[in-house]
């Protein structure tokens, strides 16, 4: 490939040789002597603004409103931490669930106090606080037991709803 020295020079071409080879026509750029224009290609007319409104182009349209709607009934609140429930309160919980009111915690009514608190696992969760509780084996927790209870669900550390 055989360029001119002025183009070269004008361009900042370096040729590329390939030996025993000459180009054809196709791969000659052509010699235009124009000047590319600021910012844009060889031929290209100026950059219109964006803002410029032509009447073939159709009518903008209006602008966007940002407003976000809030929700009155989430139940997340990302301002407040949650606050973890003291032994007295999860006391209170359990006896809140005390249903017959003998002072005798039954599988079914730790469940519902657990489910109350938020487990996952209501069930399971009793299960395992009357066996974690259940000092002389009879399958419910009375008052004499009802501390180790409490400190088993308090250190699964449930929070205030």
């Amino acid at each position: 490939m055989s360029y001119s020295i002025q183009y070269s020079q004008e361009y900042n071409i370096t040729p590329f040789h390939y030996p025993n080879h000459q180009p054809t026509n196709e791969e000659k750029p052509s010699m235009c002597n124009d000047k590319p224009a600021a910012g844009g290609f060889f031929g290209s007319s100026p950059a219109v603004p964006q803002d410029v409104w032509f009447p073939s182009n159709p009518t903008p349209p209006p602008p966007r409103s940002y407003h976000i709607p809030s929700n009155p009934l989430r139940t997340n609140n990302y301002k407040s931490a949650p606050v973890p429930l003291t032994e007295d309160q999860v006391r209170q919980i359990f006896m809140k669930f005390d249903l017959n009111g003998d002072n005798v915690l039954s599988r079914e009514e730790i469940r519902q106090a657990f489910n109350y608190l938020g487990a996952m696992f209501p069930a399971q969760k009793a299960r395992q606080g009357i066996k974690f509780a259940d000092a002389n084996g009879d399958g419910v927790v009375d008052m004499s037991e009802m501390e180790d209870l409490v400190k088993y669900a308090y250190n699964l550390g449930y929070v205030v709803r």
